[in-house]
């Protein structure tokens, strides 16, 4: 079980971290899909692939996927959905993989400090980048957090997991943990990404309502935050974030505007299954450009527009379904959580974090395009584990 768990982290972490650029050997040998096809039939030995087949979630991803594949049959371009099927079903693999391994919180809290020191090295990593100004696209990173607003949407769905730790841990803990949250926002703040920048405030505002019972710590916890904003933030930050109230002269929101026009034009032509996963930018090109545009490929830059116009009104219902399902499993885990015994190993406050992170990857997502990241997968992954754990605990109790 512990090579089993290693195994896993050593997946997740040639994700994020992008092994293969710095060690091609890694990519030649397949070490990562060697590494998940044994982890998968790990979890079928272990009898516990059920924990996310029977989960809502679990049949909500399997039919998103599904239309991804018919999407190799209707698609405005056929083969544009071999990508994006290859990247759906890897992660939801991962899913089940993860389910099965994190079958303890001391396992959960392993993996969280695991993933917060990846994204820590990918700060470090990238700390020439987020320092130099204008805004660089080449950040060294997983795919998925290749440029600064994606990169930025990496960092700010993960932050609650930093500080929930920061919150619960012992003191000799959060003097290693205060350092991370530091370089988790000299990331976010440095790629001065508006989506993320949105996306932390919303969630914060969730963190003070929702989670925190002392009010004036989290006041006095807030405005450390905000203030560390204003000490991290490299000149044009403010001048960015003012340019939102004057979308009309920004060139990039009129685009987003444009892309999310046509969007809603090819769901509306096609609307139970979309112009096919991947097919959003061919589509646009070839049949819904307007003659003024001087672009003839744009990204939708949102998740729910993307989905809109490759998968049809279906789509977009099964992703916000995702996402629902997730924050009330989550409530309902808290709320079970809190009415067990006094000595449940469960933190009845660790779900809400969980919806913390859901709520930062959803506001963010509406202004990125990357719906077939493994941020949601992730999320998903301690939605349905918490949830597994909390059950066990009430049948014992």
């Amino acid at each position: 079980m512990t090579i089993a768990f290693l195994g896993y982290l050593f997946v997740i972490a040639s994700e994020y971290i992008g092994f293969g650029n710095y060690l091609p050997i890694i990519n030649v040998l397949k070490l990562p899909l060697i590494s998940s096809a044994i982890l998968v039939l790990y979890a079928l030995y272990l009898h516990k692939v059920h924990i996310v087949l029977t989960s809502r979630e679990g049949k909500l991803f399997i039919f998103f996927i599904f239309l991804t594949f018919s999407a190799l049959f209707h698609g405005f371009v056929r083969s544009y959905a071999l990508e994006p099927l290859q990247q759906q079903i890897g992660y939801f693999l991962l899913i089940v993989v993860g389910t099965a391994l994190l079958d303890t919180m001391k396992k959960i809290y392993v993996f969280l400090g695991f993933f917060i020191f990846l994204h820590v090295v990918l700060v470090f990593v990238n700390l020439n980048h987020i320092a130099q100004p204008g805004r660089i696209v080449a950040f060294q990173a997983g795919y998925f957090m290749g440029d600064g607003n994606d990169f930025a949407w990496g960092l700010v769905s993960s932050l609650p997991f930093c500080l929930y730790l920061l919150t619960h841990a012992k003191n000799r803990f959060k003097l290693v943990l205060i350092p991370c949250i530091c370089f988790y926002l000299v990331g976010i703040i440095g790629t001065q990404s508006r989506g993320a920048t949105l996306a932390l405030t919303v969630s914060l505002l969730y963190y003070f309502f929702f989670i925190i019972k002392n009010k004036i710590g989290g006041i006095f916890l807030i405005l450390l935050l905000v203030c560390s904003v204003f000490i991290f933030a490299p000149k044009n930050y403010f001048s960015r974030m003012e340019s939102i109230q004057h979308y009309q002269e920004d060139s990039s929101a009129m685009n987003r505007l444009k892309a999310w026009g046509s969007a809603v034009e090819m769901a509306i032509d096609n609307p139970l299954l979309g112009v096919g996963a991947g097919s959003f930018n061919s589509a646009y090109g070839r049949q819904y450009r307007k003659e003024d545009d001087p672009h003839r490929w744009i990204s939708t830059h949102s998740i729910y527009f993307n989905v809109l116009a490759e998968y049809g009104f279906t789509g977009l219902a099964v992703l916000l379904l995702i996402i629902w399902n997730n924050i009330r499993k989550n409530k309902l885990s808290a709320i079970a959580s809190s009415e067990t015994s006094k000595q449940s190993s469960i933190d009845y406050q660790w779900p809400y974090f969980i919806n913390m992170g859901l709520i930062a990857y959803s506001i963010a997502g509406m202004f990125l395009t990357g719906v077939n990241y493994p941020h949601l997968y992730i999320l998903t992954t301690l939605t349905v584990t918490t949830s597994n754990l909390v059950q066990r605990e009430i049948v014992k109790s």
